[in-house]
């Protein structure tokens, strides 16, 4: 397992990835490693709890937990994945903001964004984009060497990063 801290630049042969699964209680963050033979190796993984205090606050705790993985790791990329778009309005415009916070953390710091559909990264770890979350996580682990369980949320932030370090050339 390695965890590289951020520093001066990155070597060109190494990608670091971040994958973000947002959500609007719970947001999942993930940092993949990428060497230059495609080999993909575990960073970081955590789920940041929104909770249900006021709008304003659980956007403040999303913003200083982004800037703190910012300010730990040099990102090359950020994978997103794309929302899943339910009937409820109130969440859905709840998880507009999250995502809104989350792009505009990427702004400040210039990185690049790119969007994976939920069915876009099943394909890409699974081979099956019809996969079951549990399917999705098993190869998460499998692919990462990760020998711990996993919150969805950080599974999910795992899986996104890993579409887009498996898609990249």
């Amino acid at each position: 397992m390695i965890f590289p801290l951020k520093s001066g630049s990155n070597k060109s042969s190494l990608m670091l990835i971040a994958g973000f699964d947002p959500g609007s209680l719970f947001f999942g963050l993930a940092v993949v490693e990428r060497n230059a033979d495609g080999d993909i190796f575990f960073c970081h993984a955590e789920t940041v709890k929104l909770g249900r205090a006021p709008f304003m606050k659980r956007m403040d705790l999303l913003w200083r937990e982004l800037f703190r993985l910012h300010d730990r790791f040099r990102l090359d990329g950020v994978a997103v994945e794309e929302a899943f778009l339910g009937k409820n309005v109130h969440a859905l415009s709840v998880l507009a903001a999250t995502r809104g916070v989350a792009l505009a953390s990427l702004l400040e710091r210039k990185i690049e964004a790119f969007f994976y559909s939920p069915r876009e990264v099943k394909l890409a770890l699974t081979g099956n984009g019809n996969a079951g979350k549990e399917q999705v996580a098993f190869m998460v682990k499998n692919l990462l060497r990760i020998d711990r369980n996993l919150a969805p949320d950080e599974s999910d932030a795992l899986a996104v990063a890993c579409c887009h370090a498996l898609r990249i050339k």
